[in-house]
């Protein structure tokens, strides 16, 4: 993937992971994701899987020669069965070694003294309820720029990434007015100004104020 390749420069000149998954207009998860799969292969699996191929391909060459003396024939290819069994090992171990680290920790192996609070029903029924809301909202917000997008494997990590986007928030007496910055990638930026476009369009409103919410994109 040539995107790897741009984003290990951009890490190399000083870059954030959170800047470089910006830069592409995906979540830093994704990132990763594509580290692990394109990518991401280690020194130690590169050549854990070189060893492999060196071994499969010797014990290959040996078996194509049966004119060797028996003994000589069984002590060599024992011998190569033994290190592509060797390598097969090592290529296990790197692969697990890739593995990334979990997407979520609990919170008595961060803090062993740790003690997990109670809220009582009401509350914990006001956070569920929020959660709910929260994700129809993300989901719903995903959809309508997707539908510019057209990217059905990346658009819920792109959402998200856009959740952070910097920018600022002019009040008056009449109106509000989200200036949010425009990202990187030429398509996302595209997509994101055709979705402001359908937003300002229904005149938005916060819940108990008048002043209606209009969106631009900077730049």
């Amino acid at each position: 993937m040539r995107s790897l390749a741009v984003g290990d420069q951009l890490l190399n000149d000083g870059s954030s992971v959170a800047e470089v998954a910006r830069h592409f207009g995906v979540a830093e998860g994704t990132w990763y994701r594509w580290k692990a799969t394109y990518g991401g292969m280690t020194g130690e699996r590169k050549k854990a899987e070189g060893s492999l191929v060196a071994a499969r391909a010797a014990l290959g060459t040996t078996a194509a020669h049966p004119r060797r003396p028996l003994d000589d024939r069984r002590s060599v290819t024992q011998a190569l069965r033994d290190a592509v069994a060797i390598a097969e090992d090592d290529l296990e171990w790197a692969t697990t070694a890739l593995k990334g680290i979990p997407a979520k920790l609990r919170r008595d192996e961060i803090n062993p003294g740790a003690i997990r609070s109670k809220p009582r029903i009401e509350r914990r029924a006001l956070q569920m309820v929020t959660c709910m809301l929260a994700y129809n909202a993300e989901l719903d917000l995903a959809r309508k720029l997707n539908a510019y997008l057209g990217d059905d494997y990346e658009y819920r990590g792109i959402t998200r990434n856009l959740l952070h986007l910097d920018g600022t928030v002019d009040f008056s007496p009449h109106a509000i007015t989200v200036h949010l910055d425009r990202p990187d990638p030429p398509r996302l930026a595209r997509g994101l100004g055709l979705l402001i476009e359908e937003i300002n369009l229904r005149s938005p409103r916060l819940c108990g104020d008048g002043r209606t919410i209009t969106y631009v994109l900077k730049g």
